[in-house]
């Protein structure tokens, strides 16, 4: 995510450049260009003031564009080219120019480069929107294989369950095929998850309950689903989540945000729906739930019929298990 940071930066700072360049290439100077009566030319000219002066000529008249020695701009109204004849005996060197071209050059000089901002500023939302959706939609979870033994004291009961019920899926035998581990930090739920599938040689596809939690509302159950997807590809299999109370936490009744969808809700829904709803998951896939705070979570997601077994791990070791029936 930081390289990507960096590249959204680098694209920004590209945008900027190309905006402050056609800026200064096009704008011209910066002091705007006055509009002075026919009496203030004369009056400046008389006083060697004007050494130069550009006539756009169109249908017979000119309107002339000059700078002081002071470096002021100013423009003449509309005269007839005798008057900027009449300059010229003055001293002052006069440029007619006809305005013969002018819409394409008007076309250049001017919209050209909103119309090259604009294409690169559409171009550029489009890559920053779609490499972001990219992004959050993107979930890195790949099966992957523990092998050799995990070590693991004391939990002796607990993994023995766990790795009876790894066996039944990985046949297709009923038995459990949801299991929530609870128990205080330290006491091995993270270590007993490779230790199932070390055991039972399944392949392991494991993430954090964190992985779900996004600004954007409907990330999180976008990747729920594809975390269900990508297991029964794979199946069999055993699926883990673990600290599933990152997004699994109790619901408020009132919405404090005034009616803002809570995305810990919608991911919440989306996983009770994959785990007994209209998306149940496979015969031979076994998921793992782990926490540390039961105490915080939904009374919906933990009821008898989205988990069939309850393990309680204890501080000192040993476990507790509890049936889930509904």
């Amino acid at each position: 995510m930081t390289r990507n940071s960096y590249k959204t930066i680098g694209l920004w700072v590209v945008l900027i450049v190309l905006f402050v360049a056609f800026y200064q290439i096009f704008s011209g100077p910066q002091e705007p260009s006055k509009t002075v009566t026919w009496q203030t030319v004369q009056k400046l000219v008389e006083q060697k003031r004007v050494q130069a002066l550009t006539v756009a000529l169109e249908n017979g008249r000119g309107i002339g564009h000059g700078t002081t020695i002071e470096g002021e701009r100013f423009t003449t109204d509309s005269r007839a080219v005798a008057d900027f004849s009449e300059l010229e005996k003055q001293g002052v060197d006069v440029f007619f120019e006809e305005k013969q071209g002018s819409l394409w050059l008007t076309i250049v000089t001017q919209w050209f480069p909103i119309v090259v901002l604009f294409v690169f500023f559409t171009w550029f939302m489009r890559r920053l929107k779609g490499k972001g959706t990219t992004d959050l939609l993107e979930f890195k979870v790949e099966a992957q294989r523990i092998t050799g033994p995990v070590r693991l004291d004391g939990l002796s009961e607990a993994r023995a369950r766990l790795k009876a019920a790894a066996e039944a899926a990985k046949i297709g035998t009923p038995g459990p095929r949801r299991i929530l581990l609870v128990g205080p930090p330290g006491t091995g739920k993270t270590t007993l998850l490779r230790a199932v599938a070390a055991d039972s040689g399944l392949p392991l596809l494991a993430c954090g309950g964190s992985s779900f939690i996004e600004v954007f509302v409907g990330v999180g159950s976008a990747r729920m689903r594809t975390l269900f997807k990508r297991a029964a590809e794979s199946a069999p299999c055993v699926v883990a989540i673990d600290d599933f109370d990152a997004f699994a936490t109790r619901r408020m009744v009132a919405d404090p945000n005034g009616g803002v969808v809570d995305e810990r809700a919608t991911t919440m829904l989306e996983l009770a729906g994959q785990l007994d709803g209209l998306g149940a998951i496979p015969p031979k896939v076994l998921f793992l739930a782990t926490t540390s705070r039961p105490d915080v979570l939904d009374e919906a997601i933990i009821r008898p019929g989205r988990f069939d077994l309850k393990i309680a791990l204890l501080p000192g070791g040993g476990c507790t298990v509890e049936e889930l029936k509904r």
